[in-house]
């Protein structure tokens, strides 16, 4: 979860700067790359992210975009991690993100407390009530 909030500040700050669609397009591919290396059907990957087969399956084509819910959920069912499935590597790291945020013009600075009180609050009610006592990943919008 840690670097897909350091992914989601890369994106905030404008570092990366795709459309919507390409991102979801470039997902897609990143994620039947893995699905298939992992000798994985759609269905197997669904099944085992809790998710329906439909739903995946637009996800891998690009016609839909990812939550970070369903990106961790799937993740984990690709045992990939969450910076590769967005960006395609493996990169990203606390000093990697300290030399970055040291870089940055001060203007750029001034919401980024605000915004790692965001993510904080997030992680801290995705723990607290998505994970069932089961350990399976469960989400009331989940169009299974």
């Amino acid at each position: 979860m840690e670097i897909t909030i350091i992914l989601l500040f890369y994106l905030v700050l404008g570092v990366v700067r795709v459309t919507k669609e390409q991102f979801s397009h470039e997902i897609g591919k990143r994620l039947s790359a893995v699905r298939r290396q992992r000798g994985m059907t759609q269905e197997h990957v669904a099944e085992a992210a809790n998710i329906s087969i439909p739903y995946y399956s637009q996800i891998e084509n690009g016609a839909k975009s990812i939550s970070a819910f369903y990106l961790a959920s799937i993740a984990k069912a690709l045992n990939v991690s969450a910076d590769y499935i967005l960006f395609g590597k493996n990169t990203f790291s606390e000093d990697a993100l300290f030399a970055f945020l040291q870089n940055l013009p001060i203007e750029r600075t001034e919401s980024i407390g605000d915004f790692l009180d965001f993510c904080s609050s997030y992680i801290k009610a995705f723990n607290d009530n998505v994970l069932s006592e089961s350990g399976n990943i469960e989400h009331p919008d989940n169009p299974k």
